[in-house]
């Protein structure tokens, strides 16, 4: 009886696989918030650029 018992507390089944890793998924990064950012910078100084040439033009008239 005690052998019987002790067989039914033994597993005889190999070591159980460990569960597989959730699947990596690669995504390619966001570069939209660097080219919206260079975007107002070009914005900024294209409207620099205007104000010198404005001030260059209206003292150049001045004179």
């Amino acid at each position: 009886m005690m052998i019987l018992l002790s067989l039914t507390l033994v597993s005889c089944g190999g070591k159980p696989k460990p569960p597989e890793p959730p699947p990596v998924i690669v995504q390619a990064p966001d570069y939209k918030p660097i080219g919206e950012g260079m975007k107002v910078h070009s914005y900024a100084l294209i409207g620099v650029a205007v104000i010198i040439a404005v001030a260059l033009i209206s003292r150049g008239k001045n004179n």
